[in-house]
């Protein structure tokens, strides 16, 4: 656990943080636990600055009930809000959030230098030469964008080639008539044969 002073502030920097981001709730919330922190390092001075803000955002809140900080952090429901707030907020996360107001506020940093850098200033226009240019690049990338789906047209209609026989159905060779009606002659021979020489035996 850190040392009060670094929690005074670490809850302080929340506070203003919600403050920025229009979440009064959770600033008092911050506040709160900036002043018990204050008064835990023994700077009455600092818990007041944090009594008064919260007061001046809401003043029905608790501490409006006791004369200083101290006072309502000694009362039973000031000691359970404290309490409840320390469990809501422990150090791990009240840091994790504001590692994550800060990193939030680079990105928006960022955007907003390069979407400056990015746009012209006021009054400024193309010449005809930019212009020109511009147009030629467009053209390009339109001219490669048609070369690129001609290419594939022409990839996917070889593949349709290539597989079309593999998906024709086979033909099946035709027993010509003639050849059926031997067959059948043949295999009635043979029954008959069959049947006479059984009938032989059993007499």
């Amino acid at each position: 656990m850190p040392a009060p002073e670094a929690l005074h502030d670490l809850y302080l920097n929340l506070a203003r943080a919600a403050e920025e981001t229009a979440k009064p709730q959770q600033r008092d919330r911050f506040l709160v636990l900036a002043a018990s922190a204050a008064c835990q390092a023994g700077d009455a001075e600092k818990a007041e600055a944090c009594r008064t803000a919260v007061l001046q955002h809401d003043p029905a809140h608790l501490f409006g009930n006791y004369p200083t900080v101290e006072a309502a952090l000694e009362a039973p429901d000031g000691a359970d809000l404290a309490n409840m707030l320390v469990r809501m907020y422990p150090f791990e996360k009240a840091e994790f959030l504001l590692d994550r107001h800060r990193a939030g506020e680079q990105r928006e940093s960022v955007k907003a230098s390069v979407s400056e850098r990015a746009r012209p200033a006021r009054g400024e226009r193309k010449g005809p030469a930019e212009a020109m240019q511009a147009l030629s690049d467009l053209r390009k990338r339109l001219a490669s964008a048609a070369e690129l789906m001609r290419r594939q047209t022409d990839t996917r209609r070889e593949i349709a080639a290539a597989v079309a026989p593999a998906l024709e159905p086979k033909k099946r060779a035709m027993v010509p008539l003639s050849a059926c009606i031997a067959y059948v002659t043949v295999a009635f021979a043979v029954g008959a044969g069959m049947v006479l020489m059984l009938s032989l035996q059993v007499r």
